[in-house]
C-alpha cells in the first residue's frame, strides 16, 4: 500500500472518544521514596512529558507513566520533520515524545499520512549497505510506511537529519514502540505539529486541531507548573 492520499478522518466513535478523554491532565509525578520533595518545581522536573520537547537531546526519549498499559486504544505517531521529534498518542493523549533523524538534503522524508504496512524485528534494507561492512544496512524494529523507502527504525539519531529518508528512532524508543503499534496504525509526518503542516500532510481538520490543541494545551501546563515553581521559590526565599 503506498502512502494515503485521502485525508486522514476519524470515526465519528472515535473522534468522539478521543473529545471525552481527559486528554490533558498532566502525569503525576514519580516521587522518590524517601522524604520526597513536593514542590512544585521538583514535580515539573519529575512530570515527563512537562518538559519541553526542545529540552531532548539527540538520542533522548521520555515516556508518561503508564504509557505501556494497553488499554485497547489505537497508537498513533506524529512526526515533526521541523523539530526533529517523534510525539506519540494514544486516546488523544500525547504519551511520548522522542528526537529522531529523518531524512538528508536529497533524501527528504516525505510529508503525508501513512499506514504501518509490515513490521519486522530485524530487517535488512534493500537498497543501502552499512558503509563500516558492505553488508545490507540493518534497520532493526522496523516498521515500513511505505514500499517506496519509507520506514521508523532504530538507529543512529543525530541533531539533524542525516538518513537517507526513513525516520530514525532511538533503539530503545524504537524497540517500545513497536511493542505498543499494530500493523495499519497511523503515522502522521509533516513539517511541523501547526494546523496548517498536519493539514498539508493530509490529516483531516477535526484531528489536525485536536493534536494542535494537544500540544498547545501541554505547553500551557508545562508554563503554568514552571511559574507557579518560581513563584514557591520566591516565597521560600522572602520568607524570614
Amino acid at each position: 500500500m503506498r502512502r494515503r492520499s485521502a485525508r486522514l478522518s476519524l470515526p465519528a466513535f472515535a473522534l468522539a472518544a478521543w473529545l471525552a478523554t481527559p486528554a490533558f491532565a498532566a502525569p503525576p509525578p514519580r516521587l522518590a521514596n524517601e522524604t520526597p520533595d513536593r514542590s512544585p518545581a521538583r514535580e515539573l522536573a519529575q512530570a515527563d512529558l512537562l518538559r519541553a520537547p526542545d529540552a531532548l537531546k539527540p538520542g533522548e526519549f521520555e515516556w508518561q507513566p503508564g504509557w505501556d498499559v494497553d488499554n485497547g486504544a489505537p497508537v498513533m505517531v506524529m512526526v515533526s520533520l521541523a523539530e526533529q521529534r517523534a510525539y506519540v498518542y494514544r486516546d488523544g493523549q500525547r504519551i511520548g515524545t522522542s528526537t529522531v533523524s529523518s531524512g538528508k538534503p536529497g533524501h527528504e522524508t516525505p510529508t503525508g499520512v501513512y499506514e504501518i504496512l509490515q513490521k519486522q524485528k530485524m530487517h535488512h534494507s534493500n537498497k543501502y549497505e552499512d558503509p563500516r561492512t558492505g553488508a545490507a544496512a540493518a534497520m532493526p524494529w522496523m516498521q515500513r510506511l511505505s514500499w517506496e523507502g519509507v520506514a521508523l527504525h532504530a538507529g543512529h539519531v543525530r541533531a539533524q537529519p542525516v538518513s537517507h529518508g526513513c525516520v530514525r528512532l532511538p533503539p530503545a524508543f524504537a524497540q517500545q514502540l513497536y511493542g505498543i503499534t499494530d500493523k495499519g496504525g497511523i503515522v502522521v509526518i509533516a513539517r511541523d505539529g501547526s494546523i496548517e503542516a498536519l493539514s498539508e500532510a493530509g490529516v483531516d481538520s477535526a484531528l489536525a486541531l485536536l493534536l494542535d490543541s494537544a500540544r498547545s494545551m501541554h505547553e500551557i501546563a508545562r508554563k503554568f507548573v514552571a511559574e507557579d515553581g518560581g513563584s514557591a521559590a520566591r516565597a521560600a526565599a522572602a520568607s524570614p
